[in-house]
Formats: C-alpha cells, sequence, structure tokens
C-alpha cells in the first residue's frame, strides 16, 4: 500500500518526536520544538527557471509551502547550477542563485530566515517560521580559486551554510563560522 508523502511525512514526524515530547500541546514550549527537516530541495532553482512564488502550493514538484504543509519547519535548499559547465558561466550563475535566494528571502521575511548555525535554527523554529539552510550543490570545478570560495563563504548579504566539492576532489566546508 503506498501513502502519500504528506501523509507519511506526518507519521514519521509523530514517530520519532511522540516518545520524547508529551502529546499534550500544552507541555510543547518554542524551545522543545521538535524538527521536521527536508534536505537536498531545489526550490531556489525552481524560482529562478520556472518563476514560481514558492510560498504559494504548486501543482508539482517542490516548494516551501508543500514543505511547510507537511510539517517541515527547517529545510536545506540547495542551489544547483547545472547546465554551466565552464569555470566563468558556472560562478554566474550561482551568483545569479543565491540573488534569487535573497529575494525571496527578503519578500517572505514574515515566513522565513536563514539559518547559519544551529543556534539560528533553534531560534528561527521557536519563533514559528521555516529555518532555511543554503547549501550550494557545486561538483564544477572551482579552478582553485580561494577568492571564489571567499565568496561562498561570505558575501555581503551573509554566509552560506553548506559544503563546495569541485570534480577535482577537493571540497570545503563553508559556515557562518
Amino acid at each position: 500500500m503506498k501513502i502519500p508523502r504528506r501523509q507519511f511525512l506526518h507519521l514519521a514526524a509523530r514517530a520519532a518526536v511522540l516518545p520524547a515530547v508529551s502529546r499534550r500541546a500544552s507541555a510543547q514550549t518554542p524551545a522543545s520544538q521538535p524538527f521536521l527537516v527536508e534536505g537536498h530541495a531545489h526550490i531556489t532553482n525552481r524560482v529562478y527557471w520556472e518563476g514560481i512564488d514558492p510560498w504559494k502550493v504548486q501543482s508539482v514538484g517542490q516548494s516551501y509551502a508543500r514543505a511547510r504543509a507537511a510539517g517541515v519547519n527547517v529545510l536545506i535548499d540547495n542551489i544547483a547550477p547545472y547546465g554551466y559547465e565552464r569555470y566563468g558561466f558556472t560562478v554566474k550563475q550561482v551568483g545569479r542563485l543565491i540573488e534569487t535566494f535573497y529575494g525571496v528571502l527578503d519578500a517572505n521575511r514574515d515566513k522565513m530566515e536563514l539559518a547559519l548555525s544551529a543556534v539560528d535554527v533553534r531560534r528561527i523554529v521557536s519563533s514559528g517560521k521555516m529555518a532555511v539552510i543554503l547549501g550550494i550543490e557545486a561538483g564544477f570545478d572551482q579552478d582553485g580559486d580561494l577568492d571564489i570560495l571567499r565568496l561562498w563563504s561570505g558575501s555581503g548579504r551573509g554566509r552560506i551554510a553548506g559544503h563546495v566539492e569541485d570534480r577535482k576532489g577537493a571540497s570545503l566546508s563553508v559556515a557562518a563560522h
């Protein structure tokens, strides 16, 4: 028997949380609110390529609205610059996608915040907003360009918590601190 994704997520969240948290809603404080995490989403790419409003329910595919409706309160949104295989083009596309993400963030600060640390995740979730961790799915060659790696880890708008790995096998964990 196949169950719908939303029903599965609700059941999985309850199974993971109920042993540790009282079933009474009044017993839950913001500090003890459980996390339901959706990882490896590509919502920003959909905004860029399809022009969707990610806070409106879409008929297909990922969106912040669909994740929220399923109970998700922490989402890892990985921007993916696929289709831009040359170094200069890929870097530019990553920049475009980062700006697209920040445009969505700026327009929806009442529903979401960028989380750069575990402390941020707890604070954001306890406020009732969705904590979004921005990552870069970047299997492209960084050409050992430290300036570009620094850009990923700390642009003027904020930092990106994620993991960057290039085709030469080198990797860099990019975080706020």
